[in-house]
């Protein structure tokens, strides 16, 4: 259960889920946000496994990125940002550590961010500086909230072969909203796979490399 994400990560964070034996126990496809959320009330909050869940809900706080967190950790070398529905798994994990330890306080820890800016050459530029960041949970919530209800556009970071050698280049491409009439996240392209079932085709042989098993937009 316990693993570090990288030597850079923030201080203090070092618990995570794995999301299945034995092909997920260890590496880059260890720890996927939208997994470890599903499984987060019945994995760690009704065993009393709580100090583990809060260090598991900061850890993924302080990868927070365009308003996102996401669902391929990587140990938060490459994570992943092409889901829609983690984030609001992650919203709903918080209401539960809440209701069931009476740890409002929570939502005062000031996390240590792992990513500077939403912007990668940004980040990049203010990471060799040494430079910090620090928000308080309850402020990270908040901007989850802001930026789905402005809208969230944005290719993900090292697009191509080094963090996808099946995805096509449009499926990189990240574009979220808010729907205000029905109140759901809508989004994304017939090339990514935002929600679960997330498989990706991978046979140029059968002509589905790139295209995702089932539409997902």
């Amino acid at each position: 259960m316990v693993a570090d994400i990288q030597s850079g990560r923030p201080e203090g964070y070092h618990s995570s889920l794995c999301a299945g034996l034995p092909h997920f126990a260890t590496g880059w496809a260890r720890c996927w946000g939208r997994d470890t959320f599903i499984a987060f009330k019945g994995n760690l909050l009704i065993p009393g496994l709580h100090k583990i869940a809060k260090e598991v809900i900061l850890m993924f706080a302080a990868s927070l990125r365009n308003g996102l967190i996401p669902n391929l950790l990587d140990r938060g070398i490459s994570p992943r940002y092409n889901c829609r529905d983690a984030t609001w798994w992650f919203i709903r994990a918080i209401g539960d550590y809440i209701n069931f330890t009476n740890d409002d306080s929570i939502l005062q820890e000031k996390v240590k961010m792992y990513f500077l800016s939403d912007n990668q050459k940004e980040h990049e530029e203010r990471a060799a500086k040494k430079e910090e960041k620090y928000m308080k949970l309850e402020d990270i919530i908040y901007e989850i909230f802001q930026k789905h209800a402005f809208g969230i556009s944005f290719r993900e970071w090292n697009a191509g072969g080094k963090i996808d050698w099946n995805m096509r280049y449009e499926g990189f491409e990240v574009s979220l909203h808010l729907d205000e009439p029905t109140g759901f996240i809508v989004g994304g392209n017939r090339y990514n796979c935002l929600t679960w079932m997330d498989k990706m085709g991978s046979s140029e042989k059968a002509s589905n490399k790139g295209i995702p098993g089932t539409p997902r937009y």
